[in-house]
């Protein structure tokens, strides 16, 4: 198999508008130049939740008590419902549609991702007999749908021991794709409801029950304390080695920054 040559961006904590400016930028500047396959993984300076790019932000977010708390809110570039970012390595993955090891259909995407990230939890001590790529889901309908991401489980997914571990969303372009997600390290459930809007204080309490029921963290998984830095160089691995690609760390180009900065000012 040929080894394909892939970017590295490691951009470390930042905020949330700048995490998601970057991930845009990205996929439009491949969308309009096909640039190289990117791999770019980051953190987040600061509570942050993101929300679909077509979410209802003021029904679904007590914005007057996320700026009280301190909690910065995003819209995505991807579709999907709210999710809390603070103890997680976020992958994201920029690439022209049918790059080699990929596929070209979003399903081959998601299951080719996948496998690169099941690869990088294995290095770094998962089971890998716990760990499933999700076929199909469990999302409910009606009044009775949760707004939180971690809550259900979707397609394209991962699990431990049958609870979310990785919640990811895709965006397609006419001649690329942006995937991006959250690999949750440890949780913080209890301030992510609280800013939540729910009909009363019960609902909120049934909704931290559910996110706590149905999804996992590495902390839980591996029973020993794990963080950012611990887990980057496993997943490297793990996209080196399965993949069978060279990941040549960079730096955004100027046209990507330009974009960058122009969705920053917009948003």
């Amino acid at each position: 198999m040929i080894m394909v040559d892939w970017r590295l961006i490691k951009d470390g904590q930042l905020n949330g508008k700048c995490n998601m400016a970057v991930d845009h930028a990205l996929l439009i500047a491949c969308d309009e130049l096909s640039t190289q396959p990117t791999l770019r993984l980051y953190g987040w300076n600061q509570p942050t939740i993101t929300v679909g790019h077509s979410q209802n932000i003021e029904h679904d977010i007590d914005l007057g008590r996320a700026q009280k708390m301190g909690v910065e809110i995003v819209r995505r570039p991807t579709g999907g419902r709210a999710l809390w970012h603070g103890s997680e390595v976020t992958y994201s993955v920029v690439a022209p549609l049918g790059t080699p090891g990929l596929g070209h259909h979003l399903k081959d995407i998601f299951e080719s991702i996948s496998r690169y990230l099941i690869s990088g939890l294995v290095r770094l001590g998962v089971p890998e007999t716990i760990l499933e790529f999700q076929t199909g889901g469990n999302r409910s309908r009606g009044p009775e749908r949760s707004s939180a991401c971690f809550a259900e489980l979707h397609f394209g997914e991962i699990t431990a021991g049958g609870k979310k571990l990785i919640g990811s969303a895709q965006r397609r372009t006419q001649h690329a794709f942006l995937q991006h997600g959250s690999i949750l390290i440890g949780e913080d459930f209890d301030r992510f409801t609280r800013v939540c809007r729910y009909e009363n204080k019960e609902k909120r309490r049934q909704a931290c029950q559910r996110l706590r029921k149905t999804s996992t963290n590495l902390q839980q998984v591996l029973q020993a304390p794990v963080n950012f830095e611990a887990v980057v160089p496993s997943l490297l691995e793990g996209f080196r080695d399965e993949a069978n690609i060279q990941l040549q760390p960079e730096k955004l180009t100027s046209k990507e920054c330009a974009l960058r900065d122009a969705i920053l000012r917009g948003s």
